[in-house]
């Protein structure tokens, strides 16, 4: 497996382009850094409070990773789309 996976991405290796691509039109995606996730219980946790962990335990679910940044609600990885503007 290339990486971790998730709820929005469960199998990288089947991952197709975006289905309404158009050559005229430009996409541009938005996410917030508010909070950096970190596990439940195990290694990592212990670096951070309850919000981090509450953040964590969403971004694990969504991305396959709970140690990323996002706006508590949506992950950073899980944010952008392939080829967009950021």
């Amino acid at each position: 497996m290339a990486g971790p996976t998730g709820l929005l991405n469960p199998n990288p290796a089947s991952a197709h382009a975006l289905p309404h691509t158009h050559t005229q039109l430009a996409y541009v995606t938005i996410c917030g850094k508010f909070v950096r996730g970190v596990p439940l219980s195990g290694p990592g946790s212990e670096a951070g409070g309850l919000l981090a962990k509450f953040a964590g335990a969403g971004y694990q679910q969504v991305c396959g990773s709970a140690q990323v940044w996002g706006d508590f609600i949506v992950p950073q990885p899980a944010a952008h789309l392939e080829g967009a503007l950021q």
